[in-house]
C-alpha cells in the first residue's frame, strides 16, 4: 500500500516536472531527495503504527490479567460445610469442598473455620494452610471437631497466593484503591 502511494508520489513528480529540455521518466537530484524524505516519512509512520499496535496488544493482555487476577473469588471457592450437630451441642464430622478454577497452579490458599454459637457470634476458629493446589482441581477437606456449643460452621478464604498471576490475595477490612488491588507488590 506505501508502496503504491511513493510510486504514484514518484509519477506525480515526474509528470509535473518533465517539462523543458528533460527526458521522460528522468528526476532530478532534488526530486529524488523529496522522493527519499517522502519514503522516510512513510517509513517512520509505519514502524509508530506498527509500536502503537504492539503497546496496544500489551495493554489488552495486562488488562485481561488484571481481570483474571480480580476474579480471584469466583475461581478459588468453597462449598458450604456439611457437618453432624451435636444433640447437645458440638459439631463433628465437619467436610467442605475447595475448588481452584483457575487454569494456574495456586501456590498457597488460606482458609479459616469460624465455629458459631446460635445466637451468631463466633466461638472460635481455626487457621488451614493448603499448598501447592493444582489447577482446575476440587479438594475434599475435614475441620477439626467442636464439641462445645457450636451450631454451624463457616469457612472463609483468607489468602490465595498464585506466581503465576502475580496473585496475592488478603482477606482484610482495608481495600486498595486500585483496579488491580490484589497484584503483589
Amino acid at each position: 500500500m506505501r508502496l503504491i502511494q511513493i510510486c504514484l508520489l514518484t509519477a506525480t513528480i515526474i509528470s509535473c516536472n518533465s517539462s523543458g529540455n528533460k527526458k521522460e521518466g528522468s528526476v532530478s537530484t532534488e526530486q529524488q531527495k523529496k522522493i527519499d524524505s517522502l519514503s522516510n516519512v512513510i517509513k517512520d509512520r509505519e514502524e509508530k503504527d506498527k509500536q502503537l499496535l504492539e503497546a496496544k496488544e500489551k495493554q489488552r493482555e495486562l488488562q485481561a490479567t488484571v481481570s483474571e487476577r480480580n476474579s480471584v473469588l469466583s475461581k478459588v471457592t468453597i462449598d458450604k460445610p456439611a457437618f453432624i450437630q451435636l444433640s447437645l451441642g458440638g459439631l463433628e464430622d465437619i467436610r467442605f469442598n475447595l475448588f481452584n478454577d483457575y487454569k494456574y497452579n495456586v501456590e498457597q490458599i488460606v482458609l479459616k473455620v469460624h465455629y458459631i454459637r446460635a445466637n451468631g457470634t463466633e466461638i472460635k476458629s481455626e487457621t488451614q494452610i493448603l499448598n501447592d493446589i493444582p489447577a482446575n482441581s476440587r479438594k475434599a477437606l475435614t475441620a477439626p471437631n467442636y464439641s462445645a456449643a457450636g451450631k454451624s460452621v463457616k469457612v472463609s478464604i483468607e489468602t490465595v497466593l498464585c506466581k503465576a498471576l502475580e496473585l496475592c490475595y488478603y482477606n482484610t477490612p482495608d481495600s486498595i484503591a486500585s483496579n488491580d488491588p490484589y497484584k503483589c507488590r
